[in-house]
This record gives C-alpha cells, structure tokens and sequence, in this order.
C-alpha cells in the first residue's frame, strides 16, 4: 500500500512539474498514472482533483495532437453501378419501396471488412506512440487508448459515413421529391405491419413530420427513444429476454435500457446478426461512435449533429426493423 501511494505522489508531482513547464500533453499521462492508483486505493478527494487535472491538461494539449488522415476512393464504375441500383430501388408504390430498402443490406456496413481493412491500413505509430482520443471538454473516450481498436473505429466510421451521406441520402431525396415519401403514407404502412402500438406511432409520426419539416433537433429527441423501444419490443417478439430484475430486496421487474453490453452479446446478435448490432451499436452507444441514444438521452447532444444525415440514418432503422420481421397471423 505504502509502495502504491508513494508510486501516485511521484506521478502526481511529476505531473505539476511538467504542466508549470507548459508540457501539457506529458503532464495528463502522469496525472492519469496518478489516478490509476488513487482510484484503486480509494482516495475520493484527490480523485476530484486528478480528474480535474487530466481533463485541464487533455485541453490545453488539444495543439499537440495529431490527426490520422484517410481518404477512400471509390472506382467511378463501382459509383455508378451502385446509384443505378439505388434508383432501381426506388421502383414501384411505396410498400414495395420501403421493403427493398428495409432488406438491403447494403445500408449496414461489414464489421469484419472494417477489420481487415483496419489491418491493411494501420498507421506505424498507432504501435510506436501512445493514441488516446478526446471529446471536446478534454475527456478520454472509452477504448481510445487500444490504438488498432481506435483504427477500427476510424474506418467503421467511414463507411456508415458514406452509406449516411450517399446512399441514404440519393434514397430519401429522391424519395421526398419525388413525393412517394410523406408522414401520412409512410405511418400508414408503419401501421400496417401492426408490430407498433397505436399510442407510439402517434408518437413517432410527429418525429417523421419534424423529419419532413427539416426540424431535426425535434426528429431525433422524438425517433431515438421509440427506436429503442421498438427494437426492444421486436426483440422480445423473437424470443430474447429483455425483461430486467431490479437489484433491490423486493422484487419487481422492468424493461432493460437497451446498452451496448445488450448488442455485443449472443443473444443479439444470433437474433438479429452481428453487422445490425454493430451498427446499431456504432450509430447509438459507441463512445467512438456517434453515440446519438447516449448524447439525447443525457442532454450533450450539439445543435451541429441534429441534422439531416443522422435523422436520416434513424429513420431508415425503423424501415429496416420493419422490413425484416412478419407478424404471425392467427388462421
């Protein structure tokens, strides 16, 4: 214990002395170090302190910090043939529409060719220097400092950009412009797969109008929530427990709050498959990821990301989780 304590001290004036020399980006390591110990030894009361410290030096040390930059360049063949198959897409009544783009799963990206790519593509200082990946208020991101899952994340993130900012968008505007899509029509065949209460799709009608009206902020505050209840809903209907046992001495029992810990296991993924999870796990939870359900739920959401393209992206997840499960008539 002694051993351990004097270990944090040396760390944490370590720390001073390299922040009093304007070294802000050693200095966070050291307070980190620091922190790593007092944390396991419980000392609350320099924990506030080095936590405060570390978020201080992580923004002063933001100038420091290098970028990993990378581009992906699509063939213009590959290009073309694949609008032509968006505009194939956007064949015949609206029912036929939604359920070619609810099955196509060009709309969710491959998490093993990420990986792969990610091994290719891997930058030599992701294994010679120390990576960690910050917020805007100075905070590490969970998972940041595994520098090949960083990496992954990175390149994860490039194609649901390019499926958001190409793909769904050729589809939804064509769609509005066309004027195949609008709240009414859309919600009437949201009703006929009868899979959505009729209290909930009021709801979730007036996210589509906020949509359609390009008021994102009010679409995501209102789609995000019934998203998860809704894959919650229809996750049950496939036979995966989503009943929750309160941790208390009398019993009494709840929904589980759809997690990312939730879309990693077995129980999800042999339902749903591992690409869908991800996805949903990338777009909604992953610290970094565009973590939409964590950020609206909490209340940190940025005016700048209540846009088109993430409104966008939640709704086409209501179109493809109807689009892939049947309810079962009784004969």
């Amino acid at each position: 214990m002694e051993g351990k304590n004097k270990k944090a001290e040396e760390d944490y004036k370590k720390a001073e002395e390299l922040e009093s020399k304007g070294q802000f980006f050693a200095a966070s390591f050291y307070y980190k170090s620091s922190l790593e110990v007092y944390r396991d030894l419980g000392n609350s009361e320099i924990q506030k302190i080095c936590k405060k410290k570390l978020t201080e030096m992580n923004k002063k040390a933001m100038c420091e910090f290098k970028q990993f930059k990378f581009k992906q360049k699509i063939p213009k063949e590959k290009l073309e043939k694949e609008m032509e198959e968006l505009r194939e897409l956007m064949n015949g009544d609206l029912a036929e529409i939604l359920d070619r783009i609810g099955r196509c799963t060009s709309f969710t990206p491959k998490i093993k060719d990420a990986e792969a790519t990610a091994k290719k593509t891997m930058p030599l200082s992701v294994f010679i220097a120390t990576t960690v990946t910050l917020d805007d208020k100075g905070n590490i991101i969970k998972g940041s400092y595994d520098g090949s899952y960083a990496w992954k994340m990175n390149i994860y993130e490039i194609s649901q950009g390019l499926i958001s900012g190409l793909y769904l968008k050729t589809l939804m505007d064509g769609l509005v412009s066309s004027g195949k899509l609008n709240a009414k029509d859309l919600i009437l065949e949201f009703e006929k797969k009868e899979l959505i209460s009729e209290s909930d799709l009021k709801i979730i009608k007036r996210g589509i109008e906020a949509y359609l009206e390009k008021d994102y902020v009010s679409a995501l505050h209102i789609l995000i929530p019934k998203l998860e209840a809704l894959f919650l809903n229809l996750s049950e209907k496939l036979g995966i427990d989503v009943i929750g046992l309160n941790r208390e001495k009398e019993i009494s029992t709840q929904t589980k709050t759809l997690s990312e810990t939730h879309l990693d296991s077995p129980a999800f993924k042999n339902v749903w498959g591992e690409d869908l999870c991800e996805q949903l796990n990338f777009v909604l939870f992953r610290p970094l990821g565009y973590k939409l359900r964590h950020k609206v739920a909490h209340g940190e959401i940025l005016f700048g990301e209540c846009n088109y393209s993430s409104a966008t992206l939640i709704l086409f997840f209501y179109i493809m989780l109807l689009a892939r499960i049947k309810r079962n008539t009784p004969k």
